[in-house]
């Protein structure tokens, strides 16, 4: 594991200030039951990495708290907003996905 964490460790420091880049907790939350850990993810300038997936991103727009990634035909692919705790929070239809950042 520890292998692992060294590969991470420049993506966990490219996440410092107030970019949204870095390593998280992700957690799913069905209605108001607790968040339950489902895994890690890394969000990049130009990708996402979750569930041993990529996903490219040509663009990030910011309004306020909300960051949206685009592809390059203009998609929208993610819309997470920062709540007042500083997490990341993505609205599904049936769920929520709250992604907390990892901080050193």
């Amino acid at each position: 594991m520890k292998p692992f964490a060294f590969l991470l460790l420049p993506l966990l420091l490219a996440g410092c200030g107030d970019s949204i880049n870095g390593a998280y907790q992700a957690s799913i939350q069905y209605a108001e039951e607790k968040p339950r850990p489902v895994g890690l993810a890394i969000i990049q300038k130009d990708q996402i990495i979750a569930d041993g997936r990529a996903v490219s991103i040509s663009e990030w727009k910011r309004e306020g708290a909300t960051f949206t990634a685009f592809d390059t035909q203009g998609k929208r692919l993610a819309q997470l907003k920062r709540n007042d705790d500083g997490d990341l929070v993505q609205a599904l239809p049936m769920s929520r996905v709250i992604y907390h950042k990892f901080e050193f």
